[in-house]
């Protein structure tokens, strides 16, 4: 529609030049015209019958229907009766230059050619213009495109705003692309900054699961699929809290792309929804809220909802996971290594058969290494050795137990508990490092 008009325009304006043009050319015959019949008469009047002939009939060529018209004819008939001319027989004269210049063919001829020259030039200068505006405009979306490559999320910006990185410079990509991979995924990357901002508006949750199933449907080789097959999942994970449709998306992503960065989210998740029943959710919906408010580095609001969550439902796999992130909060979000240990010593003594008691006796001694407690770090991997001595990181404890016996000056046995990791974990990443303490040790 714009371009319609743009086209109407340019043809009205020309049309309007020509009027303008033509009515311009009638004047200015006219006015001369006139000049030429006061000359001629004037001429007639002093007795100089040769420049009245020429003058008067100069004025009836430019301007033959004006209201002096009749006047200059008489005129001119008494100036050729005087200079013995017949006014019957009118015998022909060579036109002079001056009367061929201004006859109105050659006029309307000349008026023309200007206005086609005008028109010309305008159309040509006019594409031009419009050729430079366009490349530019390319090379604009050609910038907003890399951004969305790069999954740069938009800012806030007005839409049909040029900025930096705006929602409006992703609006005006979809809106000139119509139809492609990027167009799709700049749809993805608008409705989640939106939805950032209102995460309770269904619309917006409508219309990015629309955007992320189109995607995976219409771009399966897709270079971007596998992260939108992720966000997919964690769409319904935390977004919508739809768990059957989150275990699904998780588990396409698990079988479609087993190499992925994501595989222990996806298993981990798909795992805490399987482990609770499908008609009591409650527990499982107090959870990921909580984890999301994690994600979302609001620590504060996600304790409260893991404590809520232990107090409603202790007894439950959530419930001991929430009390385990409760102390890994502390521990490395908030930098309270003394409250830390207390969260995971209630870890163990409230659970003290599950696989987060092992994981907490492991971590107290993580928190007392980190406070420079070497004695009750030893005592704490030790305790975590002699209790769970098939776990899989126990040659990361013995490493540690090794460093803290060097920090204690106790060299003897730092040495022997190198030894042993040596021996006993012949595949661990420490027996490397522990080779190269025991070189430098026995030195000393």
């Amino acid at each position: 529609m714009p371009t319609n008009l743009k086209t109407q325009t340019k043809i009205i304006i020309a049309l309007v030049t020509i009027y303008v043009l033509f009515f311009g050319i009638g004047r200015y015959r006219q006015y001369v015209g006139g000049r030429y019949f006061q000359a001629g008469t004037r001429a007639l009047q002093e007795g100089n019958y040769t420049k009245a002939k020429t003058d008067l009939k100069r004025s009836l060529i430019l301007s033959p229907h004006s209201n002096w018209a009749g006047q200059a004819k008489n005129e001119l008939s008494f100036s050729q009766i005087i200079l013995g001319e017949s006014s019957e027989t009118k015998p022909q004269e060579s036109m002079s230059l001056f009367d061929w210049l201004t006859s109105s063919a050659v006029l309307a001829m000349a008026g023309a050619i200007i206005v086609l020259l005008f028109l010309v030039g305008y159309l040509h200068f006019g594409r031009i213009a419009k050729v430079r505006k366009l490349e530019e405009h390319v090379a604009y979306l050609k910038i907003v495109e890399h951004r969305i490559k790069l999954k740069i999320k938009p800012t806030l910006a007005g839409k049909n705003t040029a900025t930096s990185d705006g929602a409006g410079d992703y609006q005006n990509y979809i809106d000139y692309y119509k139809k492609s991979e990027y167009v799709l995924l700049a749809k993805c990357l608008l409705a989640e900054y939106e939805i950032g901002a209102k995460p309770e508006d269904q619309d917006l949750n409508s219309q990015l699961e629309k955007h992320y199933l189109e995607f995976i449907s219409n771009y399966p080789e897709s270079a971007y699929v596998e992260e939108i097959q992720q966000k997919s999942g964690n769409f319904y994970f935390f977004n919508l809290r739809d768990f059957a449709k989150a275990r699904a998306t998780y588990k396409v992503m698990l079988e479609k792309f087993p190499q992925s960065r994501w595989v222990k989210i996806a298993q981990s998740r798909v795992k805490l929804i399987e482990d609770n029943p499908e008609d009591n959710y409650e527990p499982l919906h107090i959870y990921v809220r909580a984890e999301r408010y994690y994600e979302e580095k609001k620590y504060e609001d996600s304790l409260e909802l893991f404590r809520k969550l232990i107090a409603g439902f202790g007894q439950t796999r959530l419930a001991i996971e929430a009390q385990y992130n409760v102390a890994e909060i502390y521990l490395y979000k908030t930098n309270h290594t003394e409250r830390a240990i207390e969260e995971y010593q209630r870890t163990i003594d409230l659970y003290g058969q599950s696989l987060f008691a092992g994981k907490s006796m492991y971590k107290i001694g993580e928190c007392y290494k980190k406070l420079l407690k070497f004695s009750e770090a030893i005592s704490a991997y030790e305790k975590f050795i002699t209790n769970f001595p098939q776990a899989e990181f126990l040659d990361y404890a013995y490493y540690y137990v090794a460093f803290c016996w060097e920090q204690l000056k106790d060299l003897r046995k730092a040495l022997d508990t190198y030894q042993k990791i040596i021996q006993d974990f012949p595949d661990s990443i420490w027996v490397v490092v522990a080779e190269s303490r025991i070189a430098a040790l026995t030195q000393k």
